[in-house]
């Protein structure tokens, strides 16, 4: 990857945003850090997938609209991520696995599931 001050500065919010976001999973109780992981990635694919790069207000919007959700799902009082049907069936169809940090082994479209 090359440093980032080569990318536009748009898509540098959007990494910024990134990193933020997986940040956030730290202050989550360790069992439920797979969960967050899973949500965040999906969280951003789908969104990013939704508009083109050239559409800038849509990237803003989505900029403005990821901070404030990212602010209120870090706040101490918030434990658990809800992927729901449609999370766990982007997860399943990409293979995704469990997540090393967490422990967890097996498929993570599996972690979740209450």
């Amino acid at each position: 990857m090359p440093p980032l001050n080569t990318y536009p500065p748009l898509q540098r919010q959007v990494f910024s945003l990134y990193r933020r976001a997986l940040r956030t999973i730290l202050t989550k109780p360790f069992q439920e850090r797979a969960t967050w992981r899973l949500y965040w990635r999906w969280s951003f694919r789908t969104k990013a997938a939704s508009v083109t790069r050239r559409d800038i207000s849509a990237v803003e919007y989505l900029l403005r609209q990821g901070r404030r959700q990212v602010q209120m799902l870090a706040m101490g009082s918030v434990t658990r991520a809800g992927l729901g049907e449609e999370g766990r069936a982007w997860a399943g169809e990409r293979g995704e696995r469990g997540d090393y940090w967490s422990g967890k082994e097996g498929r993570v479209a599996d972690v979740g599931k209450s």
